[in-house]
Parts: C-alpha cells; sequence; structure tokens
C-alpha cells in the first residue's frame, strides 16, 4: 500500500520540511530536536540557513519522510488545544473556571485568560501537563475520571500550599511566586545541599519573576 506524505516525492528532503512537518505534528521545537535526534544548533542550521538545501544525512532524510507519512507513529503525542481541554474537564468535573482551569496547570488566572480569550499559546511545560493530564483522563474508563481530576486538584493544592499559598491555588488563581522566590534565598544563605544559586542569579530571576507570569 502505498502511502503519499506531505512532502513531495520529486525531489529530496530538504531542510524547510523538518519545521513543515514540526508544525503538522504541533510540536514544540524542542520536540522535533527530541523526535529527530538533532541538537538544537543543528536543528536551527538545518531550518535556517539549509531550509532550501537537501539534508546531508539519507538516514535523516528517510526519517522525516516516514513522520510526514505516518504521522500516527510520532512518539509524542499533540498537545490538545487549550479551549477543548478546558470544554472537556468541564464535562468531567462541572463548573469550571478559568481561575481553576489555570491552576490545574501551575499557573494564575490570567495565564488561563490568554489562552482561552486571546488564543496564547501555553508555555513548554503547560503544553506537557496539558497533555499528560488529558492521557490520564483517558486512560480510565469515563466513570472513573471524576475521581482521577479530584486526586489531581489534591495534588495541586498540596503543591500550592507547600509553596506558601494561604489557600489552594484553585480557589485563589495565585502560585505565590514571590513567596518561593524567598523561600530559595533562605535556603541559599542556609547553606542548604544543592542551593547553589548564585545570588546574582537570584536577583535577575526575581525581577524577570515580577513581569512574567506563568504558563
Amino acid at each position: 500500500m502505498s502511502t503519499k506524505g506531505t512532502i513531495p516525492e520529486g525531489r529530496p528532503v530538504y531542510g524547510k520540511d523538518l519545521d513543515m512537518l514540526r508544525l503538522h505534528l504541533g510540536l514544540l521545537v524542542g520536540e522535533a530536536c527530541y523526535l529527530f535526534s538533532l541538537s538544537m544548533t543543528r536543528w536551527m542550521h538545518i531550518v535556517r540557513q539549509e531550509s532550501e538545501l537537501p539534508i546531508k544525512d539519507s538516514s535523516l532524510a528517510l526519517l522525516v519522510r516516514l513522520y510526514d507519512q505516518h504521522p500516527e507513529l510520532c512518539p509524542i503525542p499533540k498537545s490538545p488545544a487549550p479551549d477543548e481541554l478546558f470544554e472537556f474537564l468541564s464535562a468531567v468535573r462541572g463548573a469550571l473556571g478559568q481561575r481553576e482551569f489555570g491552576a490545574l496547570f501551575g499557573a494564575e488566572s490570567s495565564s488561563a485568560y490568554r489562552w482561552l480569550k486571546k488564543g496564547g499559546p501555553p508555555s513548554p511545560y503547560v503544553n506537557r501537563l496539558m497533555t499528560g493530564l488529558k492521557r490520564l483522563m483517558l486512560s480510565v474508563p469515563e466513570y472513573e475520571r471524576s475521581a482521577v481530576l479530584d486526586e489531581w486538584v489534591r495534588c495541586v493544592t498540596a503543591e500550592g500550599l507547600a509553596r506558601g499559598t494561604v489557600k489552594s491555588p484553585m480557589v485563589t488563581g495565585k502560585w505565590n511566586n514571590a513567596g518561593v522566590l524567598e523561600m530559595r534565598e533562605a535556603l541559599v544563605k542556609q547553606g542548604a545541599s544543592g542551593a547553589k544559586v548564585k545570588k546574582k542569579g537570584l536577583a535577575a530571576s526575581s525581577a524577570q519573576t515580577k513581569v512574567q507570569t506563568p504558563g
């Protein structure tokens, strides 16, 4: 059985085909690097500097052909769209607001608003979390999904309280990021094992956190 992909067979695989296939599979650049066993530097060189040139390595070219013709073989599942996942989880849990939705993935309500109302892309960590939670939910019978989601909510609450939130992030929509930075600084000052972050790095991290929102 002959299976045709999106890459023309009348020419060799070009560098640009890797990035086009990445988009077709719904992968992040880091995920595509993993899929094709490429370093980030090598990936950027191929898709940018050699975009209109045939790929040197014939094995890599054939790997690209394989996933182009059989995307179902891709070992990295496509991340669910935030709005689709929101509807899916709302059907499981009942009333689910943006605050709760963001908290489920370690983000704040403003991030959830950006995903759902503005079409903003989630961060790589959030993408992986969304993919993992969706797969977890689908791995159990429908009648068990509510209990599975409740257990995840419990985990989210426990992590939030451990990070210094007064109430569960599911209630407040906040993750006390400033408090975590203070906790890190205190541990560094105490000389805790494995806490060797330079103060300069902490200061830069603190400044960055003030202007950025997780997710």
